[in-house]
């Protein structure tokens, strides 16, 4: 069958983004009949958008973020192991990639050691996840 991993490892395959903070959001505003959005600038800098290199710093967007930590937290409840696979992040597993993920994914992607996958944020609930993560 080949799974993720000789060892029972899970693959959880999500997308990071970079940290926005409050670099201002658009607006909609009516001005007679016509509407027109435009950009807000920021309010005062936010510290910890960047390392100490000037890069960017990247993190899951809220939503992905919460399917990721509630796998993470009942795989370890369930005493099974998963790996977190960034898809943005700078050493991505490009094999692994390759192999679970096309452009048809809907992410995340929880695959099985035995190749079963959960996809997409709706099926991240705890109890899909519980059935999912202890097997067929």
């Amino acid at each position: 069958m080949g799974g993720p991993g000789a060892r029972g490892l899970f693959l959880l395959f999500a997308a990071s983004e970079p940290l926005r903070g409050n670099e201002g959001y658009a607006v909609a505003s009516t001005f007679h009949r016509l509407r027109g959005p435009f950009q807000l600038p920021p309010e005062h800098p936010v510290p910890g958008l960047r390392t100490q290199e000037g890069q960017r710093r990247w993190a899951f967007p809220e939503e992905v973020g919460q399917c990721v930590r509630l796998a993470v937290e009942l795989a370890g409840r369930l005493g099974r192991d998963v790996r977190v696979v960034d898809l943005n992040g700078p050493a991505v597993d490009v094999e692994q990639v390759r192999r679970w993920v096309s452009p048809e994914t809907l992410l995340p992607l929880l695959v099985s050691p035995d190749g079963r996958r959960l996809e997409g944020i709706g099926s991240f609930v705890p109890s899909t996840l519980r059935a999912f993560l202890a097997g067929p």
